[in-house]
């Protein structure tokens, strides 16, 4: 339905998903991942969950990447960060 209200519109309008992947089984997890997202817009925003995206589906849409944020609250200071990071990735490129 999004992709068909933007292709309508006839504009590059951007694309925001919020826990684009939370309630899908894994077959259409890799469909939207490979087919919809890096086709979706001129600008698409991803809100995912830190078990949304695994290291595969990360790797799948790698090429359609261009930043990735980690927003983190901090609760003593009550603001959030964004750490050009993206969950898990943080923590294997510290360890590599």
């Amino acid at each position: 339905m999004l992709w068909g209200l933007a292709r309508t519109s006839g504009r590059p309008l951007p694309v925001v998903v919020d826990t684009p992947l939370g309630r899908l089984d894994s077959d259409h997890r890799k469909n939207l991942i490979k087919n919809y997202f890096p086709h979706a817009g001129h600008q698409v925003i991803l809100l995912s969950t830190d078990t949304e995206v695994d290291a595969s589906l990360f790797n799948d849409l790698s090429p359609a990447i261009s930043h990735c944020y980690h927003l983190k609250y901090d609760q003593e200071k009550a603001c959030t960060t964004a750490d050009e990071e993206y969950f898990w990735r943080a923590r294997e490129t510290a360890t590599a």
